[in-house]
């Protein structure tokens, strides 16, 4: 093996069929694999195809892929390889700091949604137009990637709110190439059946748009009106909003 061993970081030179010819003492400590195996045993199954699509390109590429670690956990890694005649050099980045950095984000823009609403709180008009303005703030589109958007929903679920924010977040849909949206309940207390309903027809709209819902954030209390509405919400749910987050930084 030449000096790429000396390498500070997990990298890989492959040759056309993907065997691994040379590797780093870094990518040996992080993956599990034998000189001469495919760099595809260390794909997930789910990332498999995609892999073996990136790979087959020419010239310098990037992606992510979800690997096998030596902890036989999946995790999410930023692939850049550089095709030089037939040897691939291929460098894999971890993406916990990436996830972090984007959660912050998260947090920072809900932070200051709750602020604005504070702020509002002490301006001096009718109580009615100010719920109205509340109840608009709610439910912004914050784009993660170009594929994925999140939409915090905050307040009590009703009729109401669904339809103050449908013309925006329908607009947000047909302006963007998104095909996942991420509803977060964890700013929602009550969930009104006429809300839920509302809430079932803007599902029912995104998919006709390409867009695939998943909700995240939802207490035994949502679940319990969401089965007694009867409202069509056939709709996947994540526990936490990481997990729905990193589930989607692995999609095919």
């Amino acid at each position: 093996m030449s000096n790429s061993r000396h390498m500070p970081i997990p990298y890989f030179k492959i040759n056309r069929q993907f065997e691994i010819l040379e590797f780093s003492e870094e990518a040996r400590d992080l993956f599990s694999f034998r000189e001469g195996s495919s760099f595809l045993e260390l794909t997930d199954s789910g990332s498999r195809t995609k892999a073996e699509k990136f790979l087959s390109g020419e010239g310098k590429m990037e992606t992510e892929l979800a690997l096998m670690t030596k902890r036989e956990s999946a995790a999410t890694f930023k692939i850049s390889v550089k095709w030089a005649g037939e040897a691939g050099h291929l460098i894999c980045t971890g993406q916990d700091r990436h996830m972090e950095e984007l959660l912050s984000k998260i947090s920072h823009q809900q932070r200051r949604l709750a602020e604005t609403d504070l702020e509002l709180l002490f301006q001096k008009e009718a109580l009615e137009q100010l719920l109205d303005k509340i109840t608009e703030l709610s439910g912004p589109a914050i784009t993660l990637t170009s594929k994925l958007v999140l939409v915090p929903l905050f307040g009590n679920l009703d009729e109401n709110l669904i339809n103050r924010n449908r013309t925006r977040l329908l607009n947000s849909m047909h302006e963007q190439d998104y095909e996942h949206a991420i509803f977060d309940f964890h700013g929602i207390g009550v969930l009104n059946g006429d809300g839920l309903m509302e809430l079932g027809k803007l599902i029912a709209e995104f998919r006709l748009m390409g867009v695939e819902a998943v909700f995240t954030g939802l207490t035994p209390a949502h679940v319990k009106a969401m089965n007694q509405s009867g409202a069509a919400l056939d709709v996947q749910s994540v526990s936490t909003l990481p997990r729905a987050i990193q589930s989607y930084f692995s999609v095919k």
